[in-house]
């Protein structure tokens, strides 16, 4: 494992639909990555409180419509009547170099952005070698 920065920071995200495991990934990622300060795991803003595995930043509409008016956010989107972003500090992150993962529904918009990657979380079971499975 290399243990210099990228030149260039990158936004990873794991996406796919609800309930396909996306969160585990992400835990399974954080596990593997643990002390390796290249990489963070970006923790959203969300106008509804944390559910389940979720680690969210919970806002009020009315708190997290005056920090997009702030500059707050490096992303920010509107999606099922909630309104969830990225904080700014994503930007300070990918300009030192480092590699972020977050967890998206939907990524069209970001899709054509050469600091973002894609990684379906719904690949089919083959696609998986056997022993990742076992893992997860």
């Amino acid at each position: 494992m290399r243990k210099y920065p990228c030149r260039e920071g990158i936004l990873v995200l794991v996406v796919g639909s609800s309930g396909v495991g996306k969160d585990t990934l992400l835990k399974c990622a954080r596990e593997e990555l643990d002390g390796d300060d290249r990489f963070k795991f970006v923790r959203r803003v969300i106008t509804r409180p944390a559910s389940g595995g979720e680690d969210n930043e919970f806002a009020t509409e009315a708190a997290f419509r005056q920090r997009v008016e702030k500059g707050g956010f490096t992303l920010h989107w509107q999606a099922h009547g909630l309104f969830y972003g990225l904080p700014a500090i994503v930007d300070d992150w990918l300009r030192i170099g480092s590699a972020l993962l977050h967890k998206m529904r939907i990524w069209d918009s970001l899709k054509e952005s050469r600091r973002v990657i894609g990684l379906d979380a719904e690949a089919p079971e083959a696609a998986i070698p056997h022993d990742e499975l076992e893992r997860v």
